[in-house]
């Protein structure tokens, strides 16, 4: 192989990723729990990019409903499917994940921006807590 073509493959693999799965691309039931891990990190990303304590836009109202609606899609679909396969303290920090999602739908639509930053915060502990203990 030449060194141009081996470049614009690894170009080519970068720009489309290895799995061509999009991290909102809807879920198909056949994901792995680390593809669903990476979309989830991926939905999450607009609530940690959020400077604390800033009010809530109405531009980013619905981008921040649409992540805390992404979060408990995947979450749903990683208890329905590997929840048995772990200890009962991954489906504890799911749990509290659901948690913090479903009060940050809640809170977007009360437009409450304190209330927002706490269920980030749930949200935040709960990803931190179950990486701490299962991500190696």
């Amino acid at each position: 192989m030449t060194a141009r073509f081996v470049l614009s493959l690894c170009a080519l693999t970068l720009m489309l990723g290895c799995k061509g799965t999009r991290p909102d691309a809807p879920l198909t039931g056949s994901e792995s729990l680390h593809d669903l891990m990476e979309s989830m990190e991926s939905a999450a990303k607009p609530l940690f990019a959020r400077t604390a304590g800033a009010p809530l836009t109405e531009t980013e109202l619905p981008t921040l409903t649409a992540s805390a609606n992404r979060i408990l899609a995947i979450n749903a679909a990683v208890k329905t499917r590997f929840a048995s396969k772990h200890p009962a303290t991954f489906v504890g920090h799911s749990e509290q994940l659901e948690k913090g999602s479903q009060e940050l739908v809640a809170a977007l639509q009360a437009k409450d921006a304190a209330a927002t930053q706490a269920a980030v915060k749930t949200i935040d502990g709960a990803c931190g807590a179950c990486h701490k203990e299962f991500k190696q």
